[in-house]
């Protein structure tokens, strides 16, 4: 038995609708980002041995990960993050420019995650941070 070749006019109308999905998908992806993105506040901090960061968590619910991006490739270890109100960083992975920690921040006043850039980071600064959603 032979297939029947897709006419023009059925491929356009699927492509039309990948178009369509892509556009939302995307649409969706900026607009989880920005929600999660909005109750990230962050204050810097300038020591003797580079800058030091405090994000606070104001979104209401106990955060699990957290995305930095910095001004230049970072490496950074778990030493170098602390929790206040919350429990450990369990993981730090380097995505050239940017952090993705995992890290347990409770919901509750002063709750707070402390980053310090020394040595080679001493000359970066953070220019974004959000949470991850988590499940």
């Amino acid at each position: 038995m032979r297939r029947r070749r897709a006419t023009t006019k059925e491929v356009e109308k699927v492509r039309r609708v990948l178009v369509i999905a892509c556009l939302l998908l995307v649409a969706v992806g900026i607009v989880a980002t920005a929600r999660t993105s909005l109750n990230v506040t962050t204050r810097p901090f300038a020591t003797p041995n580079g800058p030091v960061y405090l994000i606070d968590n104001l979104t209401g619910k106990t955060q699990t990960m957290i995305v930095l991006s910095f001004s230049g490739a970072v490496s950074l270890a778990a030493s170098d993050i602390s929790v206040f109100g919350g429990g450990v960083v369990s993981a730090v992975h380097s995505l050239g420019g940017g952090l993705l920690v995992g890290v347990v921040v409770n919901a509750v006043p002063g709750a707070t995650i402390q980053v310090s850039l020394t040595g080679k980071n001493a000359k970066l600064a953070l220019s974004r941070a959000w949470f991850a959603p988590s499940t």
